[in-house]
């Protein structure tokens, strides 16, 4: 059974528009200027949509290739420190997320979700 993942990464473009956004009555965190990018980081969805099988498989690349291999292959092909975190962060949505990876039976399903994804889109070309 294949189910929707969905996360959410949040930006905004400026301060004015965070306070355009303000419904009447809304009060700023009293930390705001020293704080405004978290607020930054609430208003502005990006959502991003992958199948449980994708999902899992990206899970498994990002989980053995930053936490098993401390990113040294992906580190490789990355040009900026915001690169890394950004997968960093990918990674850290997926582990909140899934609940496969606790299983015992893990690399069995990690095997059913890379065969489910390479029955939907075939071989890399």
């Amino acid at each position: 059974r294949l189910r929707n993942f969905y996360f959410s990464v949040h930006l905004v473009e400026s301060l004015d528009c965070c306070r355009n956004l303000r419904p009447s009555g809304f009060t700023l965190h009293p930390y705001w200027p020293d704080n405004h990018m978290k607020w930054k980081a609430i208003l502005d969805a990006v959502t991003l949509s992958l199948d449980g099988s994708e999902a899992l498989v990206l899970f498994e690349l990002l989980s053995r290739e930053i936490d098993d291999k401390k990113a040294d292959l992906i580190r490789k092909t990355t040009q900026r420190d915001g690169e890394m975190w950004a997968l960093n962060s990918l990674l850290c949505i997926l582990e909140k997320e899934l609940a496969e990876p606790l299983s015992l039976d893990y690399p069995h399903l990690v095997e059913k979700a890379n065969n489910v994804v390479e029955q939907k889109y075939g071989k890399w070309p």
